[in-house]
């Protein structure tokens, strides 16, 4: 006597129909890849901006025009007048055979500003830094074009 059921299906095997669907499957994944491609494509303005923000030239430019723009602002601060402010505190104690006899402290501050009349080198460096701003912002907007521009 067995005591196991044994139970066999015999399925039909149609390889049309097998080679049927496994084109569908394919058919349907790339449809939905795609869909999906289409539903978060960038426009072409899109990608040329992803890969300035990602191009070593073009950040080097930026900041080359950066650097250029603080040359006017050093140029600038020659010609202004020179401030200086200082502070300073001394604690003093006074002893006599091994007795504090007198304990102090002693403050002084000061504060100076100085401007020359007129000094023709700063007032040179000053023109020159204008300049070099000016070319640095033209080399920057040649640069910075966008493809719409060019």
């Amino acid at each position: 006597m067995n005591k196991y059921l044994t139970i066999r299906v015999k399925t039909r095997s149609n390889s049309a129909s097998n080679i049927m669907f496994k084109k569908l499957f394919i058919f349907s994944q790339a449809l939905l890849l795609v869909i999906s491609n289409l539903a978060y494509s960038n426009s072409l303005l899109d990608i040329y901006n992803e890969a300035l923000e990602n191009d070593p030239q073009y950040k080097a430019a930026e900041y080359t025009y950066l650097s250029g723009k603080e040359i006017k602002a050093q140029g600038i601060a020659t010609l202004l007048p020179n401030i200086s402010i200082s502070g300073q505190t001394n604690w003093n104690e006074y002893y006599q055979l091994d007795t504090l006899q007198n304990e102090y402290n002693n403050f002084s501050k000061s504060a100076r500003i100085s401007q020359p009349l007129f000094r023709l080198d700063t007032w040179f460096n000053f023109r020159r830094s204008k300049f070099l701003t000016d070319a640095a912002e033209a080399d920057w907007q040649q640069v910075s074009l966008t493809p719409e521009d060019r």
